[in-house]
């Protein structure tokens, strides 16, 4: 057969990592949730850094990036260091998409010195997140990808992006908030489509529910996932 790499569908039922799109209104729980998955490193526009004023007492940590070429940077030194052991790293986030694209796009704007971006600008932004998304997919690690929505709970993604990063995520999962008044708040997460909230599971576990999951809460964790998802708990993952 010459070249040819012939493997097997069945090879993706040891492939226990999953790439998440994780959305929601502001306040929505999205951080937090994605605190509570196993080793979390979070991925941080340094702009953005008030955002994590939600997990600072848990202590979890951060890296922060001022730019494009700056997150290219961090990132291959965080794979150096997930790679030789030096990190403990199960899960890799990057909170949040939104701010991330804003903070692009005004870098894009200066190089080619326009006011708005064209098509081929976009494809530019979706060019560098398929290069980060692929080095990313090399690590045995999760990856979360925070974007927030607007009030008709759609993307606030511009571009290709609308596309590309919905179309490669293995779970597509929405985050809501309820006001329970005096009993306070709680948080939810979606996992199957409902009205207009694209939320979906492709799933390679042979005994999962590929149907997806109606909603997870209040105070939505990992460990809700795990057993969904056939993967192990955060106390076992801990504990080795």
């Amino acid at each position: 057969m010459g070249n040819l790499r012939l493997s097997s569908t069945s090879d993706l039922l040891s492939d226990a990592t999953y790439n998440v799109l994780l959305y929601g209104e502001n306040g929505a729980g999205k951080t937090h949730f994605a605190g509570t998955w196993p080793y979390p490193v979070f991925l941080v526009p340094t702009i953005a850094r008030g955002e994590m004023r939600t997990l600072a007492d848990l202590n979890l940590p951060v890296v922060f990036f001022k730019g494009m070429e700056d997150l290219k940077v961090q990132l291959e030194a965080l794979g150096k260091a997930i790679e030789s052991g030096e990190l403990a790293c199960k899960t890799l986030v990057l909170d949040n998409l939104t701010i991330t694209q804003l903070l692009f796009e005004d870098e894009i704007k200066k190089e080619f010195k326009v006011s708005k971006l064209e098509w081929e600008h976009w494809g530019k932004f979706t060019s560098f997140f398929v290069h980060l998304m692929t080095t990313i997919k090399k690590w045995p690690i999760h990856s979360i990808w925070i974007c927030h929505s607007d009030k008709e709970r759609t993307f606030t993604l511009k571009g290709d992006s609308k596309n590309f990063f919905p179309g490669n995520a293995d779970l597509l999962l929405y985050s809501d908030v309820k006001d329970m008044g005096t009993k306070g708040l709680e948080w939810y997460v979606h996992g199957r489509k409902f009205g207009t909230w694209p939320a979906r599971m492709r799933l390679a576990r042979a005994h999962a529910n590929n149907a997806g999951f109606a909603r997870i809460g209040p105070s939505p964790h990992y460990d809700d996932f795990a057993e969904i998802l056939g993967l192990e708990s955060c106390a076992k993952i801990e504990g080795r």
